[in-house]
């Protein structure tokens, strides 16, 4: 197990710096100057060039690239070339939020989807599997950018029962976590369904038929933790999923997220601040992978060999 353990950690570290690199060379590498940005279009080239220099812009992309791993080799991310705030403060603030965000869509798309997922297929076949089947493939093809905007209209401007956008209340966590839980649950709903009746086909179900065990006990108890296998998989990749539609809501829903940070460094060309943003994305993308690939170690030890 500890073999395995450090083949995964070696994995994701290697996984973690080709995302850096990759995001360090395209912002930089990519049209347009910050320091342009910060001063305005009426600023003299002396006054650019000075302020370049200031923030180390001046310098080849390979130093650049060693300064920045070498910064970060000492936990230190830069200050935000927009306010002059270390980065630390500001994902410090901005990335709770998206977890919050995060993690209760999550929540949301597992209750959801897992007892319409097991329904589906004890019913596989009739009226119910279809109602199911086909919510869940609505629910699949909607994006966050449309699916979004339709909430609002319908449940904070036509009927005003939650507010627009902030986050001040757990009320203005709900439009969000629906939007983005709604897309989980779809994703999950057929996930389960096809695991599950595939379980549902095999000897040892009709083992447990056959000594007298009650559906509901069959399908909760033995076929449900055999089918968790490829739905465990998938609710790490869909982990991913959701941070990078957390960008897209946040922004939506004016939440203070560190999608909503990052859209705005964008638009500024704050390079420190951008690279922190993908790097706390990647590593919470990274390390909720290493946890789904031990869980799935310990529900099937073959996959450890």
């Amino acid at each position: 197990m500890s073999l395995y353990l450090l083949r995964r950690l070696g994995l994701a570290i290697v996984t973690l710096w080709g995302v850096v690199t990759f995001v360090f060379l395209l912002i930089h590498l990519i049209p347009g100057d910050p320091a342009e940005s910060i001063l305005g279009e009426g600023a003299r080239p002396e006054e650019i060039a000075v302020l370049r220099k200031s923030l180390g812009l001046d310098l080849s992309l390979a130093h650049q690239y060693n300064r920045f791993w070498s910064n970060l080799a000492r936990l230190e991310l830069g200050a935000s070339y927009r306010t002059g705030e270390p980065v630390v403060q500001s994902l410090r603030q901005s990335y709770p939020a998206t977890l919050e965000l995060t993690l209760s869509s999550m929540l949301l798309g597992i209750l959801i989807s897992f007892p319409l997922g097991a329904l589906a297929a004890r019913k596989v076949g009739d009226a119910t599997d279809s109602v199911i089947s086909s919510v869940s493939l609505l629910g699949i093809s909607i994006p966050h950018f449309v699916l979004g905007p339709l909430l609002i209209i319908a449940l904070a401007i036509q009927l005003p029962l939650l507010p627009v956008s902030g986050m001040e209340t757990w009320a203005h966590l709900v439009l969000p976590t629906i939007t983005l839980g709604t897309a989980l649950a779809a994703v999950l709903v057929r996930m389960i369904r096809s695991s599950m009746i595939n379980e549902l086909s095999r000897p040892y179900i009709l083992v447990a038929q056959a000594k007298g065990m009650s559906p509901r006990r069959v399908i909760y108890l033995h076929a449900l933790k055999n089918a968790l296998m490829p739905v465990v998989t998938i609710l790490g990749l869909q982990f991913g999923g959701l941070l990078a539609g957390a960008i897209i809501t946040e922004t939506i829903f004016s939440w203070q997220g560190i999608g909503r940070l990052m859209i705005q460094s964008i638009q500024s060309r704050d390079y420190p601040v951008i690279q922190s943003c993908i790097l706390g994305i990647s590593v919470t993308y990274i390390m909720i992978n290493l946890f789904t690939d031990l869980v799935y170690s310990l529900l099937d030890p073959r996959v450890r060999y």
